[in-house]
């Protein structure tokens, strides 16, 4: 039943525009797929640009926390920072970035998803690390706060109890504030073997009763058992240990910026090497619908025109002639068929009446 209305003239024409039609929209839900995908890798690239670009910025901000805050009591009183409120902010734009790009990557694979995954590792434990060096950074404190603002209070006490004489406390104290200044690790040493060469003094002092040597004593080993602590923060902070978090913080960094790098380079490859290849596929779907569209229109042109001529040629033939003969079937399934049929039929009631 469907086939039988592909022999009339109606359906042929009808065949023949739905499937130049289907060619044209094949054609332009390609087109439409082409610049979709070419969209999304222009999103992956800004978006990689921007982490990449993020990254430094948190880097930035936290260089700068640790020039200015940590010398800055207002921060340690309030545990407010104008770095931190900025740093969060930043961090919190790489994360929803990275995010976005790893869902327009998802069953797509325009770029490199173990990339991807390893980035969003690094990310995380950059924020890890970063959060451990604030808190050692509290922790550690500055002037009347943290670990060394109990340090001052004990040293302070040490003064008022005028056991120890000026001279070992200016010692004491100039090995502190070297090495406060320049965290070497030599100074920390030599307070150190200072401040058990002092109690060892006051143990072996027979002039000061029991109780003021067990003060003063316990007042040196909480001041020297704080600046320990102080020294461990440091080291543990990077401020004068090469493995610290500082160090381990700056590799997580130099490895975010490879890969952010890596993969807003590898998204322009992909973006332009995919849209090459999409465009000549684009193209040749073009030249083979031009071609089809061409052959389709022949063959509705043939199939529809050769049996009208034909026809119109048998009918110049009979007028020009007697009406005694029949006119020849016509190669065609269609109407022309039917009217050659007809024609033929009023032809043979024409010869019957006369």
């Amino acid at each position: 039943m469907v086939f039988a209305q592909f022999k009339t003239f109606k359906g042929k024409i009808l065949a023949g525009m739905f499937l130049i039609v289907l060619l044209a929209g094949t054609i332009a839900a390609y087109t439409i797929y082409v610049f979709y995908k070419k969209a999304r890798l222009e999103t992956i690239q800004d978006l990689a640009h921007n982490v990449h670009t993020n990254t430094y910025k948190s880097l930035s901000i936290g260089q700068n926390f640790l020039m200015f805050e940590t010398i800055n009591p207002q921060f340690f009183e309030t545990k407010n920072s104008v770095f931190l409120t900025n740093q969060d902010k930043v961090n919190k734009e790489i994360l929803e970035e990275l995010d976005e790009i790893i869902r327009l990557n998802k069953n797509n694979d325009y770029v490199n998803s173990k990339n991807l995954s390893d980035l969003k590792k690094y990310v995380e434990e950059y924020r890890v690390l970063w959060a451990d060096i604030v808190f050692a950074v509290s922790k550690k404190g500055f002037k009347d706060y943290g670990l060394e603002g109990e340090m001052r209070r004990y040293i302070h006490q040490i003064e008022d109890n005028k056991l120890i004489d000026n001279t070992q406390l200016l010692t004491l104290r100039r090995y502190e504030k070297d090495y406060m200044l320049r965290k070497d690790i030599h100074y920390l040493e030599k307070l150190q073997s200072y401040t058990q060469g002092l109690i060892a003094k006051i143990n072996t002092n027979n002039q000061l009763n029991s109780s003021k040597k067990n003060e003063v004593i316990q007042l040196l080993t909480k001041y020297y058992t704080c600046f320990n602590s102080i020294a461990e923060y440091d080291k543990k902070i990077g401020f004068n240990n090469p493995y610290g978090l500082i160090s381990r913080f700056r590799t997580n960094i130099e490895l975010i910026e490879e890969l952010t790098s890596s993969l807003s380079y590898e998204a322009a490859i992909v973006k332009l090497d995919g849209t090459a290849k999409l465009y000549w596929i684009y193209g040749a779907m073009l030249i083979v619908f031009l071609g089809i569209s061409l052959l389709v229109s022949n063959l509705l042109a043939n199939t529809i025109a050769r049996p009208l001529v034909q026809l119109n040629k048998s009918v110049e033939d009979l007028i020009q002639k007697e009406i005694t003969g029949r006119l020849p079937e016509v190669d065609s399934t269609d109407e022309s068929e039917r009217l050659m049929r007809n024609l033929n039929n009023l032809l043979n009631q024409v010869r019957g009446k006369s």
